[in-house]
């Protein structure tokens, strides 16, 4: 028969094992959730790596409606719609943008964006797409920022909503009301900042006007570029030069012209995918005041907050402070001095002695508390094959047992129904199993007056990391976002935290597992771990970047988990009471592991040391120093031809056989406490779709 450690063992690591592969499963799928919220315009990835969807972006929304600027560098343009039988067909009949730079460095855009309607794809309105990041030919990033001024259609303002899908700030133009079919003239207002580039001798704004993930087609398109001081008057700027590219993504074509006033306006039509992309220098005085755009870093943005989420590091701060004071709270005091001892503690089991240098009971443990029962007496150990416990009434003894009362107990139920017997195989294995229970039962009732009890408070603070959430809920950003990152990361971290530790109870428990699994075990677990990691590390700046989470949210986070697992060293794991007992048994195990033959006999008499090593045996193998004790005594037992009263026929080898085989056949629940460089790639090397600005749009 198959015994219940092996089975329980073998149900730990086919579980550690599925978890393992579930785990990888979800990790080589991808994020699920940041895949689900990226549009399907989003997943078109510019070819020369213009658009890159990375980063957050600071939102600002106003309800305000702002007006046209009265100030601007030429009028709107105008066209005149198709007529005929494709005068149904939804497309943009006239997508003209007019960008002007304040001194600030910011730049206002007003989309003046006539379409068709038809009630197909366009129903109650359409989507404005605008990336969040975009990254130069040199390969440097930059974050823009976005404020929406004013949203009207044909004159009237009109209903917007501001969404954040994966790497677009879109713009939901329009509300539940059906749109009568024709021609609707909507024009869109919005601020934009860090979006231009600037160089030694000159700044540049590379600006994709149309963007090239349009559903429709685009009949005409124009942009015009001015600027203005803080009183609003329209400067003089004169241009150094002036690019225009037109096509799909990454095309160069020329499908348009320099009007005299340096406006662009197209002289073709653009088709599904096609789009304007513009290239204006200018001598670098102009801005000289304005602050230098900043690239933009992922891990930086990740890890370090800005100015508007510098708040949320308030939480590490009280979890700091709360561990500084659950330290505190739980402090026993110092240890007392550890002092050599040369006798068992009145008392104390060599198992009680094992849990408090531990902090559980396992199966060396009861082993030695089964040794203790031979070493005073109370039964007879039997080395065979199998080795068995034979029943040893006291009188029969040659001194009477002077047992604890938890040993006298075990005894008890040793022997219950005049059992003569015990084997430490398969055949007793429920009786073992039910004296271990019993013993480590009493030992659990010990534990709150000798370990401390820091896991509530560890659980306060790694629960304050859930604060979080709802901090960025107040300021505005999805709970669901917010909650999913730190909810995932707790998660993996448990059942990694987990797997680990079947794996450590497997290699370290006395009687473990084949040699082969304890072998493999680590092995196996420690590279599908690493592959699970490699897999989430290299997903989650993608996964990351499709939240809507504020700046600095993952280093709060990665601050206040790392400091819950600081919290676990450094809190106090002992009560004062166990301090006491941690120096008892440190004390007896100095002794007993570096005891020399001549410092022994002169302690003891050599009538008296074969009986004071009985009976301190069965704490050395409690202690961890069983072989080093009962070798060195071996020899003494051979020098002076004396043989063992309570343990005939002494071996290291048969106490060792003696505690393999009680501890894999005796499986009981075990307790545990507690600026400026070049390469834009406009300057001759530009293309449709490139530079900042772009995206696309989508009906409604």
């Amino acid at each position: 028969m198959k015994n219940v450690l092996n089975r329980k063992r073998r149900a730990c690591i086919a579980a550690s094992f599925i978890v393992l592969a579930l785990l990888g499963l979800c990790c080589w799928g991808g994020d699920a959730r940041a895949l689900s919220s990226k549009t399907a315009r989003s997943n078109q990835v510019d070819q020369a790596g213009q658009i890159d969807p990375v980063g957050q972006t600071d939102v600002t929304v106003s309800s305000t409606q702002a007006a046209q600027s009265a100030q601007q560098s030429r009028p709107v343009m105008q066209t005149q719609p198709v007529r005929g039988p494709q005068s149904g067909r939804e497309r943009i009949l006239l997508f003209d943008v007019q960008a002007v730079f304040d001194l600030s460095g910011q730049m206002d855009i007003t989309e003046n964006i006539t379409l068709q309607a038809s009630g197909r794809e366009i129903r109650r309105g359409f989507i404005r797409d605008l990336p969040l990041v975009w990254r130069r030919a040199d390969g440097e990033r930059y974050k823009l920022r976005y404020e929406v001024t004013g949203v009207s259609r044909n004159g009237k303002p009109e209903p917007y909503e501001i969404r954040r899908e994966g790497d677009l700030f879109c713009i939901y133009l329009g509300d539940d009301t059906l749109l009568p079919h024709g021609e609707h003239t909507y024009s869109l207002n919005y601020r934009v900042s860090n979006h231009f580039s600037r160089f030694p001798e000159w700044d540049e704004l590379y600006w994709n006007v149309t963007g090239n993930d349009w559903p429709f087609p685009i009949e005409k398109a124009g942009f015009s570029l001015a600027f203005r001081d803080a009183a609003g008057t329209v400067l003089d700027v004169p241009f150094r030069s002036v690019d225009l590219y037109t096509g799909k993504r990454g095309e160069k074509g020329g499908a348009a012209r320099v009007q005299a006033d340096k406006s662009i306006s197209t002289t073709a039509a653009l088709p599904r995918g096609a789009g304007l992309t513009v290239a204006y220098t200018w001598d670098r005085s102009v801005l000289a005041a304005a602050p230098d755009p900043q690239p933009y870093s992922p891990l930086r943005a990740l890890l370090l907050p800005s100015r508007g989420t510098i708040a949320f590091w308030l939480i590490p701060l009280l979890q700091a402070g709360f561990l500084v004071y659950a330290r505190r709270r739980l402090d026993p005091g110092s240890m007392p001095t550890v002092i050599p001892l040369f006798r068992a503690p009145e008392g104390l089991t060599p198992g009680a002695l094992r849990q408090i240098m531990t902090k559980r009971y396992d199966g060396t443990a009861f082993s030695a508390d089964m040794l203790e029962l031979v070493a005073k007496g109370a039964a007879r150990l039997e080395n065979g094959k199998v080795p068995v416990l034979w029943r040893k009434d006291a009188e029969s003894s040659r001194r009477s047992p002077v047992l604890q009362t938890e040993l006298a107990k075990a005894r008890d139920s040793l022997f219950a129904g005049g059992r003569e017997g015990v084997s430490c195989g398969s055949t007793d294995r429920k009786v073992l199993i039910a004296v271990r229970e019993r013993l480590a039962s009493t030992r659990n009732k010990e534990r709150r007056a000798l370990f401390a009890r820091k896991w509530p408070y560890l659980l306060v603070a790694f629960f304050m990391v859930f604060l979080l959430p709802l901090m960025a809920s107040l300021w505005g950003y999805p709970f669901g976002d917010a909650v999913f990152f730190p909810l995932f990361l707790t998660v993996l971290c448990g059942v990694l935290i987990f797997l680990f530790a079947v794996t450590w109870r497997v290699l370290t428990e006395e009687g473990g597992a084949h040699i082969i699994v304890r072998g493999l075990l680590p092995l196996v677990q420690f590279g599908v771990t690493a592959y699970i990691l490699i897999l989430f590390i290299s997903n989650m700046f993608s996964a990351l970047t499709a939240l809507n989470i504020p700046e600095g949210y993952v280093g709060v986070i990665a601050a206040g988990l790392l400091l819950c697992i600081a919290g676990m060293a450094l809190l106090p794991g002992r009560t004062a009471e166990g301090l006491s007992r941690l120096a008892v048994a440190r004390g007896l195990r100095m002794y007993l592991g570096a005891a020399e033959k001549d410092r022994f006999e002169t302690l003891y008499p050599p009538t008296d040391s074969v009986e004071n090593f009985e009976a301190l045996l069965p704490y050395a193998l409690a202690l961890g120093v069983g072989k080093t004790w009962a070798n060195r005594f071996e020899r003494y037992l051979a020098d002076t031809g004396q043989s063992g009263r309570e343990f005939s026929n002494f071996s290291w080898r048969g106490v060792r056989s003696f505690q393999s085989s009680s501890s894999r056949y005796s499986v009981a629940p075990s307790s545990s406490s507690g600026g400026g460089r070049s390469g834009s790639g406009s300057r001759g090397g530009g293309f449709s779709g490139g530079g900042a600005g772009g995206g696309g749009g989508r009906g409604r």
